[in-house]
């Protein structure tokens, strides 16, 4: 691994533009070393998800629960999995 950079360096940029529908699109820029692809992904759906709630979209309409994970056991490659 490099080592650390002195000084202060952005780790996330991200922009919101509200459509004139009523839409919103969104623009990520994530340093890897804060988010991996399967993290930004799920940082994506949370996002869309509250912003759909926030449109009054029947909780039934929203699909299925964003499951998360945390155990940082699984990092090391040396949890098995369940059958």
């Amino acid at each position: 691994m490099p080592p650390a950079r002195e000084g202060r360096h952005q780790l996330i940029t991200a922009k919101a533009s509200v459509l004139s529908d009523g839409g919103l699109v969104i623009g990520l820029d994530f340093a890897h070393g804060v988010l991996d692809g399967e993290a930004a992904f799920t940082f994506v759906k949370v996002w869309a998800r509250r912003y759909r709630r926030l449109t009054g979209t029947p909780p039934n309409e929203l699909g299925d629960p964003i499951k998360l994970n945390h155990d940082r056991r699984l990092l090391s490659g040396t949890v098995a999995e369940k059958a």
